[in-house]
């Protein structure tokens, strides 16, 4: 805000904040993929990675800190579950991922980071309205993705929304059968 004075914008730099969340470590990868390590304001930690592909940047984001379901496949539940995300630390990961990141922008969201997004359904759906927002991120539904290890109310519940988000589902099991 430089169209006010340089006083002002001190005092409020020291009493104020816009993010709630620090980014504690930022890893590369030589595939261009740049993980984030965020602390919370609570001290509880997530991730966050931005993944770019030839015509595309896609956004990792987390969603709980930890998770209820302990699905074997998924590093998430190895601590437990501690608690949902609000809407705004969410739409703070896509932020730092969209400014921080080498590529400086995000085509593409996945909710697909820890956590499981329709375990948190309220603030996961609060955050998809004001990225998809033409006010806020401005990012296409369809461009959107849910990650869900089955939760059939969450499902059913996000089918009645009308929104054109995608939907992925992981199953896993030891034979096709199961």
């Amino acid at each position: 805000m430089s169209d006010i004075p340089s006083g002002l914008r001190d005092k409020l730099r020291e009493n104020f904040s816009i993010f709630s969340t620090k980014i504690t470590q930022h890893l590369y990868s030589r595939d261009g993929t740049e993980k984030f390590l965020f602390e919370l304001n609570d001290g509880n930690f997530i991730e966050a990675v931005s993944i770019p592909a030839e015509k595309r940047v896609t956004g990792c984001i987390s969603t709980q800190v930890g998770c209820k379901f302990a699905c074997r496949f998924c590093a998430s539940g190895l601590l437990g579950f501690k608690r949902n995300l609000t809407s705004g630390e969410m739409i703070e990961e896509i932020l730092y991922l969209k400014n921080k990141s080498k590529n400086k922008r995000l085509s593409h969201l996945v909710f697909m980071g820890i956590g499981e997004p329709l375990d948190n359904y309220d603030n996961v759906l609060k955050a998809i309205r004001i990225i998809n927002s033409p006010e806020g991120l401005n990012i296409g539904t369809r461009r959107i993705t849910i990650s869900t290890c089955g939760i059939i109310p969450g499902i059913k519940r996000l089918s009645a929304e009308g929104l054109q988000i995608e939907l992925s589902i992981s199953l896993h099991a030891a034979d096709d059968r199961t």
